[in-house]
């Protein structure tokens, strides 16, 4: 069974896990525990059972911002306010 993607934004996106929950990932470089060898993927973020909380989860996680770009509250502000238009564009697209 392939899993198909529901909805991406930026680095996120919300995948089928199975026939009850969705998966909410990320794209991001990471350092593998093991080889310490640095990879780029998704990697999984949270669980969720609709795709109402799954953009809930993605917001209150922060998952659109950008934190090495941060340099002081005034752009943590920008960012959030920058992801809460990401997310309201593609609700809108989907319509």
């Amino acid at each position: 069974m392939t899993k198909q993607t529901l909805l991406q934004i930026d680095n996120v996106r919300i995948r089928e896990h199975d026939s009850y929950n969705l998966v909410i990932e990320r794209y991001e470089t990471y350092k593998n525990a093991i080889t310490k060898e640095e990879l780029t993927d998704y990697r999984f973020k949270a669980y969720a059972s609709t795709i109402t909380v799954a953009i809930k989860i993605i917001m209150i996680k922060d998952l659109l911002i950008d934190y090495e770009a941060l340099s002081d509250v005034k752009t943590l502000v920008l960012q959030v306010q920058e992801s809460e238009r990401k997310i309201l564009d593609k609700l809108e697209e989907l319509k």
